[in-house]
């Protein structure tokens, strides 16, 4: 999965690159992250190179993500839909830029994966409060901290 989220920086400079990815319950354990436990989540990626050192990405993502629910601890399936516009751009070091929209890579670089960009999208997405509709929770887990 993630080598289809690599894109080639080279390839890019000679004409945009536009991405659509299904991504699934094995896209988010092989983050290795806890807070997503799974889902199904189209992304489109769209990138362009501005100059020969600087690229526009642009992320959209819309789909259902599963989480745990903050009362019960079930997996709750919850609705995900999400746009973030940065901008990639190759420096001599990472300090080189203060801006937060943009991502500082080597000038070595030929490649950049977005898996975790994308997955930061998704998570940010998610509403701060995730717990099931009323009765939805697990009843034996809510009979003791109800």
């Amino acid at each position: 999965m993630r080598e289809t989220l690599t894109i080639d920086l080279r390839k890019v400079l000679a004409a945009p690159l536009s991405l659509q990815q299904t991504l699934g319950d094995d896209y988010f354990a092989a983050l290795e992250q806890e807070e997503i436990l799974g889902g199904r989540v189209e992304v489109e990626v769209k990138v362009k190179a501005t100059t020969t050192d600087t690229f526009d990405i642009s992320l959209r993502a819309k789909g259902e993500a599963t989480v745990a629910c903050d009362r019960c601890l079930e997996p709750l399936s919850l609705p995900v839909e999400a746009e973030a516009q940065f901008t990639l751009r190759c420096t001599e070091s990472e300090a080189d830029t203060d801006d937060t929209d943009v991502i500082a890579i080597p000038f070595t670089a030929t490649t950049y994966d977005l898996s975790w960009d994308i997955y930061e999208t998704i998570a940010l997405a998610l509403p701060l409060q995730r717990v099931h509709a009323e009765g939805g929770c697990n009843e034996e887990v809510t009979r003791y901290i109800l």
